[in-house]
């Protein structure tokens, strides 16, 4: 992921890439059973996510459309937060199962 990233550049969907798993690890470590003190998401966060995640995947469809980036590169980044997206989802059930 590291590589399509940096064919990213310095272009303004570079910075959407970066943040997007910043704000995944933030949410995530609240998530953890360990921390003190536990919480689930609550709507506003999975919604700040979602809409995050929509952006991104959209600005990438868009970026590879106009050949800004490489079908290869889009495709890594869009399976790679795909993935991510999925890890989110299966975080906030599994905290909503423990409450």
């Amino acid at each position: 992921m590291r590589d399509a990233v940096a064919d990213l550049g310095a272009r303004p969907l570079h910075n959407a890439i970066i943040s997007l798993p910043g704000l995944v690890d933030t949410l995530l470590v609240k998530l953890n059973l360990d921390n003190e003190p536990f919480a689930p998401l609550g709507a506003e966060q999975v919604a700040g996510f979602e809409s995050g995640y929509q952006e991104v995947k959209a600005a990438l469809m868009s970026a590879g459309a106009r050949g800004e980036i490489t079908i290869d590169t889009m495709e890594q980044l869009l399976c790679s937060f795909s993935a991510l997206h999925r890890v989110m989802d299966q975080a906030a059930k599994a905290t909503r199962l423990l409450e």
